[in-house]
């Protein structure tokens, strides 16, 4: 995700992609991961995690979220529409923003309507990854369940998660720890 969160978006009418129409921009997970980014060690370490092992934060909530549902993350569901368009929109607006100059007061009003129009296309991957998670819509993903064993699933999750990438295999423990209990603790 971006730098900061913005306010609450307001709802957009779409459909679900896996019951034949646009993704669903105004979701459950979408309402998760803006707050749960909100949370400033969160938000630092998957910062941190994102530049230095490549990891998509918006996957890295995805794995929270999953866990609040009491599902594991698989690392090997197709995931090729989502890195296709983090590959081909988000990466690009933002290393474009992060070319620009903050100092620059023009160059830094453009960093910042290059940062909503990132914010924009994040909010787009996390409709693609909420319909891919949702599967056929058969599955009620919209309400947490209870269990005992949340953080360590999400723990599991997000390990899952990091199998997908190269050289994660060097993830402080510490700090999976501390992001799992984030991302699964009573809001």
């Amino acid at each position: 995700m971006s730098e900061s969160a913005p306010d609450r978006p307001q709802p957009e009418a779409s459909k679900n992609p896996a019951q034949g129409g646009p993704p669903l921009l105004d979701n459950p997970l979408w309402d998760y991961a803006l707050a749960r980014y909100a949370h400033p060690q969160t938000q630092a370490i998957c910062l941190q995690w994102q530049n230095q092992f490549g990891a998509d934060v918006n996957l890295l909530l995805a794995c929270g979220w999953l866990a609040l549902r009491q599902r594991r993350f698989n690392p090997a569901s197709d995931f090729s529409a989502i890195d296709s368009w983090r590959a081909k929109i988000v990466l690009p607006l933002r290393t474009a923003r992060n070319a620009l100059n903050k100092q620059d007061c023009r160059q830094n009003a453009l960093r910042q309507r290059i940062l909503q129009l990132e914010l924009a296309a994040e909010r787009y991957e996390i409709s693609l990854i909420y319909a891919l998670l949702s599967g056929t819509g058969k599955e009620d993903l919209s309400a947490p369940q209870e269990a005992v064993k949340t953080v360590a699933l999400c723990r599991r999750n997000l390990l899952d998660y990091f199998s997908r990438l190269n050289d994660a295999q060097e993830v402080n423990q510490a700090q999976l720890n501390l992001v799992a209990a984030n991302l699964v603790m009573e809001m």
